[in-house]
This record gives C-alpha cells, structure tokens and sequence, in this order.
C-alpha cells in the first residue's frame, strides 16, 4: 500500500525512509522537507496533488504513543475522525503577546524551557 508520510520527528523520517530503502531497493525513494501547513492541507483534504496516494501527517512517536488515548477519547466526544493524530506541547509560562511556541516533542519543550532561563521545574501538565 502507497501512503506518503510527512513527520514531525526529522529522526523518525529518517529511520522510516532507511526501513524503506531496505525493504524495496529497487524503488527510487526520496525524503524531503514540506511546510507542516501544507503537510496538514494534504492530509485532510484542504489540497490537491497529482496522484492518488493517501497522505498521513506523523507526531513524535513517543508523544503520540503518549498521548493517543486522551485525544482519541476527545477527538470520539466530539465526532472528529481519529484515524492519525499529532500531539502538541503548549505552556502558558513560555507564552507571550508576540509568540505561542507550539512543541512537537518532549525535547524541544525542555530545551526552549531551559533556554528561557527558568529554575523551576519543567511543567508535566
């Protein structure tokens, strides 16, 4: 089956594409960079390509896993289809009036909270 997967997780992408790569030589497969709001318009419909391969937008694996259970149990309450989901890391305390910094992983998250210069601890909720 044909999909085209766009990551979140440029490491993921990476170990993906390798699996890939073994599993079909002879295939001419190629990874690339697209805007996350393109990836987002392709994968829901917004917008068109050529071709009929189904495209899926991938969170953070470990996030993901973390995660899906809650945000399908939303996603299910509100009638939303839940068949992919993409977690996202927001914290009000690194917010301001100019930036909401949205975080696709745990990584990013701690090293922007470290970056700002806070002593506390890292928020868990």
């Amino acid at each position: 089956n044909e999909v085209c997967a766009f990551f979140a997780d440029p490491s993921e992408a990476k170990r993906a594409m390798e699996q890939a790569q073994r599993a079909c030589p002879d295939m001419d497969l190629v990874l690339g960079v697209v805007p996350l709001g393109h990836a987002f318009a392709l994968a829901i419909g917004w917008a068109e390509a050529k071709g009929s391969t189904p495209y899926t937008v991938r969170g953070s694996e470990t996030l993901t896993k973390d995660t899906r259970p809650h945000l399908k149990r939303q996603l299910d309450k509100l009638g939303v289809p839940s068949y992919w989901q993409i977690p996202v890391i927001l914290c009000d305390d690194l917010t301001t009036a100019a930036v909401t910094p949205i975080f696709l992983d745990h990584a990013s998250f701690a090293a922007t909270w470290k970056a700002s210069g806070r002593m506390e601890p890292l928020p868990t909720s």
